[in-house]
């Protein structure tokens, strides 16, 4: 049997076994405060040995058939569980604001074409009534709050966006949702099953919306490592030369109605070029 002892400065006492010491170690001081003598007496040792306990655990062989069947589960599962969690993304809409109550004139205005529906906006937007607090907007971070939010209603009540139909996948409208570039996306996914902004008369819009993406674009035309984006621009030329063709509508005010969505900082070198 081996013992221990341990001997303290303060106070002091010592452990020691029938048995004759045989062998000391140095002093150790811990933290400078305690002073401590390890001595050990060894004898016989002993060693009790205790009995392992043992399990048998089953061993289950599959045939080939099988073996297949259960990678091919392992398999649907993970998919299902990669849709799921797809799924989760998702966004849902907000939930609807409470119903403006519409004047005679806004309820004219929704009756007007699109440039005197504009200047009727001006006008309301110049006699805008005072807005001194309101619960749903942080007032300094406006130049103006009363502007901004009859002109926010008047946005809300009057704009509309045409979506042109022209240009093929994946390029035009096939939104991509994933990634640091997904906002373009999303603002196409949105913008095309919306029904509030969205006309599908042309002559009723004040907004023309192309809806083509950078990043398709980029992952259709470009050429990893040629750092030669005039393809690109000269693609997008093309598209918006096509569309003063057959519509009326870029050329009627040289293009400043119209607008596209790209989050790619390639987009203004695009223009550029």
């Amino acid at each position: 049997m081996t013992t221990i002892v341990v001997l303290l400065h303060t106070p002091t006492f010592s452990v020691f076994s029938d048995e004759e010491e045989t062998e000391s170690s140095s002093p150790i001081y811990l933290n400078g405060s305690l002073h401590l003598n390890i001595h050990i007496v060894s004898s016989e040792a002993k060693v009790e040995n205790f009995h392992t306990l043992r399990t048998r655990t089953p061993i289950v062989q599959l045939n080939a058939s099988e073996a297949s069947e259960a990678v091919i589960s392992r398999k649907r599962r993970k998919r299902k569980k990669r849709k799921k969690t797809k799924d989760d993304l998702i966004l849902t809409d907000p939930p609807p604001a409470p119903r403006h109550v519409l004047s005679s004139s806004e309820r004219r205005a929704l009756s007007l074409p699109p440039k005197k529906a504009l200047t009727y906006a001006k006008l309301e937007i110049q006699r805008a009534p005072e807005v001194i607090n309101d619960t749903d907007l942080f007032a300094p971070l406006f130049r103006n709050l009363s502007v901004f939010k009859r002109s926010y209603e008047l946005m809300e009540l009057i704009l509309k966006v045409y979506i042109y139909p022209d240009g093929d996948k994946p390029i035009f409208h096939e939104p991509h949702l994933n990634g640091i570039y997904a906002s373009e996306g999303w603002f196409m996914k949105l913008m095309e099953s919306n029904t509030q902004f969205v006309t599908k008369n042309p002559e009723k819009a004040h907004l023309f919306y192309m809806p083509y993406s950078v990043k398709q674009l980029q992952k259709s035309i470009f050429v990893p490592g040629s750092h030669n984006i005039k393809p690109l621009s000269i693609f997008l030329r093309d598209y918006v030369n096509m569309l003063s063709i057959k519509y009326p509508f870029w050329n009627r005010t040289h293009g400043s109605d119209h607008f596209l969505v790209a989050c790619h900082d390639w987009v203004s070198k695009m223009f550029l070029c």
